[in-house]
């Protein structure tokens, strides 16, 4: 799931440190999300997106190819 944050991070050509101002955070807290060296709750996430990113989170959950999809927003 960080994977895509970090490419529309780059695509948007912003550093960590840029990222982490607009999200209210440190450098250091998103280098440890993106490492995979800090869970990060569903709900926490879904605002680092909004707040850095201005986009939002999807969840797909596939259950025997039968897919629902939901886009997530702080009423959700």
């Amino acid at each position: 799931m960080i994977k895509p944050t970090a490419k529309a991070r780059n695509k948007l050509g912003m550093t960590q440190e840029e990222l982490a101002q607009k999200c209210g955070t440190n450098k250091f807290y998103i280098s440890r999300i993106k490492n995979n060296s800090s869970d990060i709750r569903l709900s926490t996430l879904m605002r680092k997106i909004q707040k850095g990113l201005g986009g939002h989170l999807i969840l797909i959950l596939d259950i025997n190819n039968h897919k629902l999809q939901q886009k997530l927003t702080s009423n959700n």
